[in-house]
């Protein structure tokens, strides 16, 4: 049975007070060791900070330096900044404040932090790993979990976050088939309901055609369907279609598209780069509830024309803009053909075959030999056979020719049904 709650806290007591949520817990005191923790806690303030402290004593001198390390979860990098000991003493009570207001960091994300502890007696002591979590009390969030996925919305019916979570917990059974692999945490669907809304995650700049994105474990996206019929230029019942179309595409193939990288960047962390962007994009593609048909349609549209790219230059990158989609279109239809015929051929299971290798350090292209048995260029023949084509493709060094980051997904333009 499915039921509505708020999370705010995984260890102890989350006070919500004027709009910031904290997370206090207290210390067991261990005898054998020179510094001991008496109470640690952080604070949440979104959008401009994120507090830890701690209170800690020394039993055999003054504490005399001290550093907070953290790192996000799916992300192996720890940060680490001094914590300024204003004044020695046996027992401290320190504090650390994370300006978040130019950081691009998404609400509900989960972070693991430790301090770093030395007294003058030289005794140097680290706390065990600690999970917080980022928390935002600016909205009235609401959220459902099934345990592998948990989606958050606000100020929409109940009824938008079951058929979230519905989409969410697709998403993720397909992705888990194709890679053998089940997070041990949950991942996080995070939805804004307006664009100026979602872009409140960036620190710095947001761009304006981003419909989604994964950022780490997080699914992120928007979904304003009101806008979306403002723009369509057509009468009521017009703009009502293109209000349920807008919809539909939010929830059937920008979820979990995006869902897709955040299992990856959960299972891979930093080695999410070791493997091409084609690969990250077109396993995406492969996990959209629908449309995958169409794009395969399209590859083979561009094969009969003449138009496909080689592989070799399908992670160029070079600059490619809003005003330029039908060709991101064309290279998002071709990286989803180039996995579809890896799942057609080797099975989707061969998926999560390559990244294992990838995680344990082989080339991607060792990976993908070992698995299909073919090299890259006889894997790319392989494809465009598969596609129609019977010419082998010129050899050429590759020049690149676009450039552009695709993980984000693009917000489609509104168009007349």
């Amino acid at each position: 049975m499915k039921s509505v709650r708020f999370i705010h806290l995984y260890l102890a007591v989350c006070l919500i007070l004027s709009g910031v949520a904290a997370l206090t817990y207290t210390v067991p005191v261990r005898a054998d060791e020179p510094i001991t923790v008496i109470e640690q806690s952080v604070e949440s303030r979104y959008r401009d900070s994120f507090i830890f402290r701690i209170t800690a004593r020394s039993e055999v001198g003054n504490i005399i330096a001290a550093r907070i390390i953290w790192r996000v979860r799916s992300f192996s990098a720890n940060l680490a900044y001094r914590v300024e000991v204003k004044a020695p003493a046996e027992q401290v009570d320190l504090e650390y404040v994370w300006e978040m207001r130019f950081e691009t960091m998404p609400p509900w994300q989960v972070i693991f932090y430790r301090w770093e502890l030395i007294d003058d007696q030289g005794n140097r002591y680290r706390t065990p790993e600690v999970q917080a979590e980022i928390s935002d009390s600016t909205r009235a969030w609401q959220t459902l979990s099934d345990g592998k996925v948990a989606v958050y919305w606000y100020d929409r019916e109940a009824a938008f976050g079951e058929a979230l979570l519905d989409v969410a917990r697709r998403g993720f059974d397909h992705t888990a088939q194709a890679t053998g692999f089940t997070p041990e945490d949950e991942l996080r669907v995070v939805v804004y309901n307006t664009q100026d809304d979602f872009c409140t995650i960036y620190g710095m700049f947001c761009q304006s055609w981003i419909g989604g994105v994964a950022i780490g474990s997080i699914t992120l996206g928007w979904l304003d369907e009101n806008r979306a019929a403002s723009i369509a230029n057509c009468d009521a019942a017009c703009q009502a279609e293109v209000a349920a179309e807008r919809r539909r595409w939010f929830f059937n193939q920008l979820i979990p598209h995006e869902l897709a990288h955040a299992f990856l960047n959960y299972w891979m962390g930093s080695r999410t780069s070791a493997i091409p962007i084609w690969f990250n994009e077109g396993q995406a593609v492969n996990n959209e509830l629908e449309g995958v048909p169409e794009e395969i349609d399209r590859v083979r549209l561009l094969a009969r024309t003449g138009q496909l790219e080689r592989l070799a230059v399908m992670d160029a990158r070079t600059i490619i803009g809003r005003n330029d989609l039908p060709r991101v279109r064309d290279w998002y239809a071709q990286a989803a053909s180039l996995v579809a015929f890896l799942y057609e051929r080797w099975g989707v299971e061969s998926l999560g075959a390559i990244i294992r290798l990838v995680n344990e350090g082989k080339p991607f292209e060792t990976a993908m030999e070992t698995v299909t048995k073919l090299s890259m260029t006889d894997y790319e023949i392989a494809w465009r056979n598969w596609l129609g084509l019977r010419e082998i493709p010129p050899t050429f060094a590759p020049t690149p020719t676009l450039f552009f980051f695709p993980t984000p997904t693009y917000e489609p333009t509104p168009r007349r049904p």
